[in-house]
């Protein structure tokens, strides 16, 4: 297991895997909150570029190499404790793929505090 720390101090858990899902902690209520949070930065960023937004477009969002927004999935395991991951069985969040996933949730900031593990 090895530990990759980011600029602003965000702990990335790493082990030798193929698939890998995001562990994120932040204050919301509930699964529709994070999710809203999750979303809406890259749905701002979309309308600034393309003018408006449908629920289709979701697909056509990349939040990672290969890797759509309406491909993450967002579960609560735990009180303010998320997890992310990806219903793609055909491109799975590999270890590069959750690395950017990871670095652009940090930009956006939307959780605070953000873990890559090994899926299950």
């Amino acid at each position: 297991m090895w530990k990759f720390v980011a600029k602003n101090c965000k702990t990335y858990i790493m082990n030798k895997s193929d698939e890998f899902t995001i562990i994120a902690y932040g204050k919301y209520a509930n699964v529709d909150e994070a999710k809203n949070a999750l979303q809406t930065p890259f749905i701002e960023d979309y309308v600034d570029m393309h003018g408006q937004f449908r629920q289709h477009n979701l697909e056509h969002i990349r939040v990672a190499k290969g890797v759509s927004l309406g491909e993450l999935q967002i579960e609560e395991i735990a009180a303010e404790t998320f997890e992310i991951s990806c219903h793609n069985s055909h491109l799975p969040l590999n270890r590069t793929r959750i690395e950017e996933l990871a670095e652009v949730l940090e930009i956006y900031d939307m959780f605070d505090e953000i873990e890559i593990k090994e899926k299950d």
